[in-house]
């Protein structure tokens, strides 16, 4: 086995990872620089030009939430470090689960694909499916469909 491959390529992931949730926490008005405060509108909350629905909106004040907790023990840019950190070691290790449980056969494939011809994982394109379907019945639900194999 080629260790050096997965440790080269567990430090890519990492850093994908931050750089993927630092551009997410920015639209959410999450800088080094500064925090867009949230104003309450009709129906959700709007923070830095997105209105977030009742669900993201507690989300989003769990998400403020910790970013106060690390703020009382470092300075903000350090804490917004801190929580970037542990938003992307926290979907790493989903991640290797995941292809943990797929690779020893605990659910089907999720993040690889079953036609070597095609490159999305058959998550997405599942996901892109029932998405397609939703549209069609006017069921706004986002890919609820979840495939387990009996082992679990």
């Amino acid at each position: 086995m080629n260790r050096t491959a997965i440790k080269n390529f567990a430090i890519w992931a990492r850093r994908y990872l931050r750089e993927q949730v630092k551009a997410r926490a920015a639209q959410f008005g999450i800088t080094h620089k500064s925090i867009t405060e949230p104003q309450t509108v009709a129906g959700g909350l709007l923070v830095a030009g997105q209105t977030l629905n009742t669900t993201e909106a507690r989300q989003y004040h769990q998400l403020r939430k910790r970013l106060e907790d690390l703020t009382l023990t470092s300075s903000q840019p350090q804490a917004i470090d801190a929580l970037i950190d542990e938003i992307a070691y926290t979907w790493f290790n989903r991640f290797a689960a995941l292809r943990f449980m797929e690779v020893n056969g605990y659910i089907g494939r999720v993040l690889s694909n079953s036609d070597p011809n095609l490159v999305d994982p058959d998550l997405l394109r599942d996901c892109d499916l029932n998405d397609n379907l939703a549209k069609r019945s006017r069921n706004t639900s986002l890919c609820t469909r979840t495939t387990y194999s009996s082992k679990l």
